[in-house]
């Protein structure tokens, strides 16, 4: 067996363990979690093993609506969400820019969040084609994400799902810093105006999109149902 298959079987040993020690009885929790980090360290593996960055492409300027819903999906699964800016081409007059969403993180919480969110978006872009007017469905969009990023608060609520979340969360923004050599982006609130007919249709749509078959190993309790 070569060094790099026996390492990849660790690691997908290790990520089991990882699942074990998220589990709600506090004994199999700490004995998974120590078996983990002894392995991690027999193998000199490191988070940075379990690491990967998925990119959604997007405009330049991306709605305020994604961007919020994006970071709501980033919290729940402990991921990194930054907007990245790539140069394609350049001359002496001007440069050509493409423009990408990324999740950043463990690679399985990655891909759920990535996916969640292309889900969603394309959930709330869909019922907004009811309303008529750039603005109008803007405001509807704002009002059906906000509605979904309500549900998505009540999820991951249970406190070994917290407590992983928060660990899985530094070890990517670790990863992002000095692996990568990015910048995890600081937040910041911002303030909008809205049309609120429309807003507020928005807000009654969102209760129309389902979560449960997307929620990626979180059950309504907030439990981790499998990794």
């Amino acid at each position: 067996m070569s060094d790099s298959s026996e390492k990849e079987k660790v690691i997908e040993k290790i990520r089991k363990l990882f699942a074990m020690s998220e589990s709600t009885s506090i004994n199999e929790a700490a004995i998974a979690a120590e078996k983990a980090q002894l392995l991690m360290s027999e193998y000199s593996i490191s988070a940075g093993d379990f690491m990967a960055s998925f990119n959604i492409p997007t405009k330049r300027n991306i709605p305020l609506w994604q961007q919020s819903l994006g970071l709501t999906i980033a919290d729940l699964y402990g991921v990194v969400m930054r907007r990245d800016q790539n140069l394609i081409y350049e001359d002496d007059a001007s440069g050509y820019y493409t423009y990408s969403l990324q999740f950043i993180g463990d690679e399985v919480y990655a891909t759920v969040a990535k996916e969640m969110f292309v889900y969603l978006k394309e959930a709330i872009q869909r019922l907004s084609m009811a309303v008529g007017g750039r603005s109008s469905r803007d405001a509807f969009c704002k009002g059906a994400s906000r509605t979904v990023i309500e549900k998505l608060n009540n999820m991951g609520t249970d406190e070994s799902w917290i407590s992983q979340r928060k660990r899985r969360y530094l070890q990517a923004c670790d990863y992002v810093e000095n692996t990568l050599a990015l910048v995890v982006p600081a937040r910041r609130n911002v303030k909008f105006s809205i049309d609120q007919s429309n807003y507020d249709k928005g807000r009654d749509a969102g209760n129309r999109i389902s979560l449960h078959r997307q929620a990626g190993g979180i059950a309504p309790q907030g439990k981790i149902t499998g990794r």
